[in-house]
C-alpha cells in the first residue's frame, strides 16, 4: 500500500503524486511493513478500505479529509445542521440509500476494545510517541475510569462550529513531532487568542509533553502561572 496525499505529505500519506512513478519502479526491492486495514462494505458488494481507520461523521473533524463520491457524480449528503446532525454511517448516506443499500460497517469503540483486545491500544498508545510502559499503564485502567477519560473527547465540539474567542492568558506548548494536534492546528492559535499568548514550541517533540519532556514544560508553566495570578472573585 502507498499512501499518497495530493496535498503534500503527511503522516500516513508520505507520499506526494509526482512520486508515484519513482515509487513504483522500486516496489521489487522495497522494505514491506505489515498494517493492520479496516474495511466498510455495502450490501452491493462495495468496499472502502482504510489503514488504521474508516472514518464516517461530521466533516468539520479533523480526521474528515476527504469528500467521498460515487461513479455517477453523487457525493455526500448536504453539511449537517445544529438541529439534524448525522451521527453513524447509515443516515450521512441517506440520499444514496436507494442505490447503495444499508450501509454496513465493521467499526469498534475504543471501549469494546479495552475489554477485548488491550494489546491493541497499547500500539496506538505507541504510535502516538508514549513508551511501552506508560502505554501499558494506562490501558490497565478498569472501565469506569476509561469512560470518563473518553468522554472529554465526546465532549469536543466538533463539527466546524465557532468555539468564540478566549480572552485569558493562555500558554501553548506544542511538540513539532505530534501526530495528534498538527502544525497547521497550532499556527492558528492566534486567531482564536486575542488576549495574552505565549507559544512554545518544542522541536521533535511528540503529543507526551507533561510525561517525557517535563523539564521544558514545568518552567514555562510555573512563569505563567506567576505571571497572571488569579483574580479575587
Amino acid at each position: 500500500m502507498l499512501g499518497v496525499d495530493p496535498a503534500g505529505s503527511g503522516v500516513l500519506a508520505r507520499h506526494r503524486t509526482a512520486d508515484l512513478p519513482a515509487l513504483l519502479a522500486r516496489l521489487d526491492a522495497a522494505v514491506v511493513e505489515e498494517r493492520t486495514t479496516v474495511v466498510a462494505e455495502l450490501d452491493d458488494g462495495q468496499r472502502l478500505l482504510g489503514l488504521n481507520e474508516t472514518f464516517v461523521g461530521d466533516r468539520g473533524h479533523q480526521s474528515a479529509r476527504y469528500r467521498l463520491r460515487l461513479p455517477d457524480g453523487r457525493g455526500e449528503a448536504p453539511p449537517a445542521t445544529a438541529r439534524s446532525r448525522p451521527t453513524n454511517a447509515a443516515t450521512r448516506q441517506a440520499p444514496d440509500r436507494a442505490a447503495c443499500g444499508p450501509t454496513r460497517c465493521r467499526s469498534w469503540s475504543p471501549t469494546r476494545v479495552h475489554a477485548r483486545r488491550p494489546d491493541v491500544l497499547v500500539r496506538l498508545l505507541e504510535r502516538s510517541g508514549q513508551t511501552c510502559a506508560a502505554a501499558e499503564r494506562d490501558v490497565a485502567v478498569d472501565r469506569t475510569t476509561l469512560t470518563a477519560m473518553l468522554n472529554w473527547y465526546r465532549a469536543m465540539p466538533f463539527g466546524g462550529r465557532d468555539p468564540g474567542l478566549v480572552g485569558a492568558p493562555v500558554l501553548y506548548v506544542w511538540g513539532s513531532a505530534d501526530n495528534a494536534l498538527l502544525r497547521p492546528t497550532a499556527e492558528r492559535i492566534p486567531q482564536w487568542v486575542p488576549g495574552p499568548l505565549t507559544y512554545v514550541e518544542l522541536p521533535g517533540a511528540n503529543h507526551w509533553l507533561p510525561e517525557q519532556n517535563v523539564v521544558e514544560v514545568a518552567p514555562l508553566l510555573l512563569r505563567h502561572v506567576a505571571a497572571h495570578p488569579a483574580l479575587d472573585g
